[in-house]
């Protein structure tokens, strides 16, 4: 079984995790969608359900689609109520709860989630949070749930982690909804981060977030799994460090996890550049980078054929993009889980720092579409500093 997680959102999500990720550890999917793409995924793939209680965060702007799911649920209107939300009635959370959870178990999941709505600052969210892990214990006595319930714990900015003091508020409300709700796992994640963007900012957040999961473990005993991300690099180096089970990994587009219930917006085509081990947008302006980093690497074979064959492949490849860049991610993941667990840390170091040093050389990316992270030796930089 490889240690990695699948995040499905939609059909072809589910044709690429069943093509790249069928002996994952999971695959996580929404069950709003879950009729739309659960009929791909091999039976041998554990799915992981998560009734995706979040999107009430979305309430005001929730579209047509997901309107019509929450409206099978009696009680919604009260839980997305801020009002009703510092101030919780047990029996509307109880039905809400049975009916969520329910339609859930009806799809027989191996693993799913507690319902949770995103954390916030303060403390805003704690009583309905605490109420809903309180009804799902409640529900699970008497539901026949024979799996793991995973706790998730879903930030939605950097102050919920960066300072000791809020990460030690946010870890007090957690384990709180981890003992009240039975769950056996935790899934982390900032919804803010898009790890691969390169922001000067990105060395103390990604420390934040590492303190965050190391006290998280440290205060948490025995949660397993831990799941972490989705994530571009981050969650990788949180897997070779011991503090996540598995990295939740996307199916070749995103690497963040959006909130959902809200319109989308297509997002740019990227392709993934394998030797400085991030992404860039698909453009002609790429396609002339690719051309002038392989003239800088000319000394280097493998570098400098790599370039060229993903300039002589650019069309291609800008048609099959989430498949490239989705099985790029497989391939490094693979890379470094044959190691030994015990030097798998010390495998993304080496690894990331060779990206880094070959970054070095190359010409900047083009900055319409890169930028901050221009430089294309960044990303490998800020991931190679967390990994020891």
């Amino acid at each position: 079984m490889a240690e990695q997680v699948a995040f499905v959102n939609g059909r072809e999500d589910a044709g690429l995790a069943a093509e790249l990720y069928a002996d994952a550890a999971a695959a996580r999917l929404s069950l709003q969608s879950y009729a739309q793409s659960a009929d791909l995924l091999p039976g041998t793939l554990s799915v992981w359900l998560d009734p995706s209680i979040d999107a009430l965060a979305n309430w005001a702007d929730l579209t047509p689609a997901w309107s019509r799911y929450f409206d099978q649920f009696e009680g919604v209107a009260d839980v997305a109520s801020a009002a009703f939300q510092a101030k919780p009635d047990k029996k509307v959370v109880q039905t809400f709860i049975d009916e969520t959870l329910s339609a859930c178990l009806a799809m027989e999941p191996a693993w799913l989630s507690v319902p949770q709505l995103p954390h916030e600052d303060g403390v805003g969210k704690n009583k309905i949070n605490r109420a809903l892990a309180d009804a799902t214990a409640r529900w699970v006595q008497g539901s026949g749930f024979s799996g793991r319930l995973i706790l998730p714990i879903i930030l939605t900015n950097r102050r919920q982690s960066d300072k000791k003091a809020d990460r030690t508020n946010k870890i007090k409300q957690v384990e709180s909804c981890f003992k009240r709700s039975g769950a056996h796992g935790l899934w982390v994640v900032d919804s803010s981060l898009q790890d691969q963007k390169g922001s000067d900012t990105f060395s103390d957040r990604f420390e934040s977030l590492v303190a965050l999961h190391a006290e998280l473990k440290e205060s948490i005993v025995g949660a397993s799994p831990i799941i972490g991300g989705p994530y571009w690099g981050l969650g990788l180096v949180l897997w070779v460090r011991g503090l996540v089970t598995y990295p939740a990994i996307s199916m070749g587009s995103g690497y963040r996890y959006i909130i959902p219930g809200v319109q989308m917006r297509p997002g740019a085509k990227r392709i993934a550049i394998p030797p400085i081990r991030r992404w860039a947008v698909a453009s002609p302006d790429l396609r002339k980078w690719l051309r002038d980093s392989a003239e800088r690497v000319a000394d280097q074979e493998d570098a400098c054929s790599e370039f060229l064959k993903l300039e002589s492949r650019f069309t291609q490849l800008s048609q099959v993009s989430k498949r490239q860049v989705a099985t790029f991610h497989r391939k490094w993941t693979d890379s470094i889980e044959v190691h030994p667990v015990s030097g798998r840390s010390f495998a993304l170091y080496q690894d990331l720092s060779s990206a880094f040093v070959l970054g070095r050389r190359l010409p900047r990316l083009p900055k319409r579409t890169e930028s901050p992270g221009w430089d294309p030796a960044k990303v490998a930089q800020q991931l190679m500093l967390r990994c020891l």
